[in-house]
Formats: structure tokens, C-alpha cells, sequence
């Protein structure tokens, strides 16, 4: 089990999206705790992620950042890299502190506040030392990681955890079921908006959404279009539409004209 630092604080944006300061969860891990969680980007002279860890251990100026770190929603797109810089401030006693990005986190969900569904709060990641040294008193042990034995069902145990602790009202979140269960109602929500785009819109929206609205901003790569999906669903909605009107339409085609135009008095 590793226990974590957490206090609450304000930020700059460093991809300055926003000049407002956001909201952020400083999370402060013990030296050496942690190697195995991955980073997409790493500050240039670490040359893998183990040394993203140790420069944040031996030098508070550093932080870890989420990909999603100040997103909105939509895609996060690609506004701040490491070496980019922000300013941490701690809201009570006002004192702020200018830190440089180590890397970027390919996924944060275990920093996040609760069970990962604060959209609006962002995880910053810092050492021990630094997290104390910025917001003192306030910095509390008010979460850990806990990593399962092999054979242990993570759901199972983390049931039992917060029924065997049911007086501190604890919250244990089983992180893979829970990426898991995000990332199937996302595709879910695709799947519908792609038979909803099948059905009628085309794909004028999707494209005039992608040029003109802000959230696919900073955004690499084209606009590609799955033909063979909505031709499918396109042929499928046709057929349905066919077998609904066959019945009706042989049942009113033996009906004579003069009988289907009589007015009854």
C-alpha cells in the first residue's frame, strides 16, 4: 500500500486555455513508491519513466501532469509539453510556487479526486517534500494505492474494504473496472451518435463540429470517414424501413379504389 499526500490548491493553465486559475488535487507520492505508472511525454535527458519518478523525488520544482490536465471536454488535443511551466498556490495562506512539467501522464485516472469523476478538478503530482513544503499543514495522508496479490480479485477486495471500514465511510475504486466501464459507455455513446449520423446527418456535422468547434483544437491528423460503418447502417435502416411498409402496403394494394375512397355516412 502506498499512502498519498493530498491537499487542494489553484493553478495556471499552462497551456493558457484560460487566464481564470483551475482548480487542482496536489497529490504527494513517497520517494520511490512509484515506477511502474507510464508517461506519453518525459521532460528530454529522462529517458524512461523511472527517471521521471526520481527527478520528482530529488527536486520539488518538479510536477506530473495529466493529458487531460485543464480539459473541458472533447479530446484533450496537445496544449503544454514537458519543461512547460505553471504556477501551484495554496488558496489559504496564499502562497504560490512556480513549478516545471517532468511528463505527462499516458493515463491519471488513479490521481483523480474520489473515484476519477471530477471533470473540473485537476490532478497535480509532486513529491512528499515538495507537497509539505507548499501547503503545509493542510497536506493530509487522505488516500493510497493499493496493488493486489496475484489471484485477488480488485472488486471483490475492494467491496470488503469499504464494508469492513463502513464507519469512515471510506471509497475504494477498482481502477481497471472502472476504465473499463468509462471506456465501454464512450463507445456506447460513439456507437449511437454513429447510427444517429447513419440514419440522417451524414457526416457534414462531424466535420463542420471538427473545423469550427474549439474543443478539437490542437489536434493533429485528418478527418477520416468510416464509409463501410455507415453504409451499413445506412442499408440496414433501408431494409428495416422496407419490411415495416410491406404488410401494410400488400394488405392495402388488394383493397379496391372505389371501396378506399368511399365516405361513410
Amino acid at each position: 500500500m502506498t499512502p498519498l499526500l493530498n491537499a487542494t490548491g489553484r493553478a495556471t493553465d499552462p497551456g493558457r486555455r484560460s487566464a481564470q486559475p483551475l482548480d487542482i488535487a496536489a497529490v504527494g507520492v513517497p520517494d520511490g513508491a512509484i515506477t511502474g505508472i507510464t508517461f506519453r511525454e518525459r521532460l528530454p535527458g529522462l529517458n524512461n519513466d523511472p527517471a521521471v519518478w526520481q527527478a520528482l523525488a530529488s527536486d520539488p520544482r518538479y510536477v506530473v501532469l495529466d493529458g487531460f490536465f485543464g480539459s473541458t471536454g472533447g479530446p484533450a488535443g496537445d496544449y503544454y509539453d514537458p519543461g512547460d511551466t505553471l504556477a501551484l498556490t495554496d488558496p489559504r495562506t496564499g502562497r504560490s510556487e512556480q513549478k516545471v512539467i517532468a511528463g505527462v501522464l499516458s493515463n491519471g485516472m488513479v490521481f483523480y479526486p474520489g473515484t476519477g469523476a471530477s471533470s473540473t478538478t485537476y490532478p497535480v503530482v509532486l513529491s512528499e517534500q515538495a507537497t509539505r513544503e507548499l501547503f503545509g499543514a493542510q497536506a493530509q495522508n487522505a488516500s493510497a494505492l493499493v496493488s493486489t496479490s496475484p489471484g485477488t480479485s480488485p472488486d471483490t477486495l475492494a467491496t470488503r474494504l469499504q464494508g469492513e471500514q463502513l464507519s469512515s465511510s471510506p471509497v475504494a475504486t477498482p481502477i481497471e473496472s472502472d476504465i473499463r466501464q468509462q471506456f465501454d459507455s464512450s463507445t456506447a455513446f460513439f456507437r449511437l451518435m454513429q447510427g444517429f449520423l447513419a440514419l440522417g446527418l451524414g457526416v457534414l456535422t462531424t466535420w463542420l463540429m471538427d473545423r469550427n468547434s474549439a474543443a478539437f483544437e490542437g489536434l493533429g491528423g485528418g478527418f477520416p470517414v468510416e464509409w463501410a460503418g455507415i453504409c451499413g447502417l445506412a442499408a440496414a435502416a433501408f431494409a428495416a424501413s422496407l419490411l415495416a411498409t410491406i404488410g401494410p402496403a400488400r394488405r392495402a394494394a388488394v383493397i379496391r379504389p372505389a371501396l378506399a375512397v368511399r365516405v361513410t355516412e
